[in-house]
């Protein structure tokens, strides 16, 4: 674990200078607290993910924040999002974990840089810091601007299909069901259940219907990390991965004292099932139902 103590005062004469970030062998979110002058918490991750950083540190600084309490603007924050989104628990913008820190091991709110960002689109722009960092990151491409957001797949609002109706009903209820099959996972462990637990389940499902996980779906349709990968695929294939999450909060809702692996093995056999029906559909109507595309002849003739 690394902690930056890094000191001095914050940089908060505008407009902020971002323009030169790109040549900054610092990462991203690392750069940019560094030219608010100010320090945040990281974490390197024993399995080789991506490096975390402390999210009170984060909405502190950018939000431009006078408390002498640093956790008072996550806090305040927090709150806000579980008050407007439920999804937002199950959403991994954040990880809390018991790490060690100088004053001892303490459980902190982390993310990864994607996480950041999307806590940062959260923020109100008010602030003229968050407005500065808002505008660097979409300049970056990282994340969209305000008026951008309205029409992003994040907003799960906006479709250009005739069918926009069709498919935002049929995403709200892949919604649904994801949250109860979070909410199963977490009722069925003996644990409580961590981050990266929450996307090896939703990975799980994918595995099961299509052997691929989200990563790779997104590469196969050349979807950027923050792009809702139900937004690109067929209305059957989110269809399928609702079905597929109901059938596995079925299958835990009933169960209790479980270890990660158990819960894990009973989501991947709940889904499997669909994936036998997605299978025949990719057969017979020979398509890739994943992603929509044709399939090759070779896969379509054995």
């Amino acid at each position: 674990m690394k902690k930056s103590t890094q000191a001095g005062a914050r940089n908060l004469t505008l407009p902020i200078d971002f323009d030169n970030g790109r040549l900054s062998s610092l990462p991203l979110p690392e750069w940019i607290i560094d030219r608010l002058g100010g320090a945040m918490m990281r974490y390197d991750q024993p399995d080789g993910k991506p490096r975390l950083y402390g999210v009170r540190e984060w909405v502190h600084w950018v939000s431009g924040s006078k408390s002498r309490n640093a956790s008072s603007a996550w806090s305040k924050l927090k709150t806000k999002l579980f008050q407007e989104d439920e999804e937002i628990k199950v959403s991994l913008f954040w990880i809390p974990l018991r790490i060690p820190t100088s004053g001892g091991m303490q459980m902190v709110d982390l993310a990864d840089a994607q996480g950041l960002y999307q806590i940062t689109m959260r923020m109100t722009d008010r602030s003229s810091v968050v407005r500065g960092v808002k505008e660097y990151l979409a300049k970056s491409g990282v994340i969209v601007d305000t008026q951008r957001l309205k029409d992003s797949p994040l907003s799960m609002m906006s479709v250009s299909s005739p069918l926009s109706g069709i498919r935002k009903r049929a995403m709200e209820q892949e919604h649904v069901s994801r949250i109860h099959m979070m909410e199963a996972l977490e009722a069925a462990v003996y644990f409580i259940v961590q981050g990266w637990q929450f996307q090896e389940a939703a990975d799980t499902v994918l595995i099961a219907l299509y052997s691929r996980t989200l990563k790779n779906l997104k590469a196969e349709l050349g979807l950027g990390s923050l792009d809702l990968l139900q937004q690109h695929q067929p209305i059957v294939a989110v269809s399928y991965q609702t079905i597929a999450q109901e059938m596995a909060a079925k299958e835990l809702e009933d169960r209790a004292e479980l270890s990660w692996e158990e819960a894990r093995d009973f989501i991947y056999k709940a889904a499997k099932f669909i994936g036998k029906q997605v299978e025949e559909t990719s057969r017979i109507f020979k398509i890739d139902v994943a992603t929509g595309r044709p399939l090759l002849v070779d896969q379509t003739s054995q």
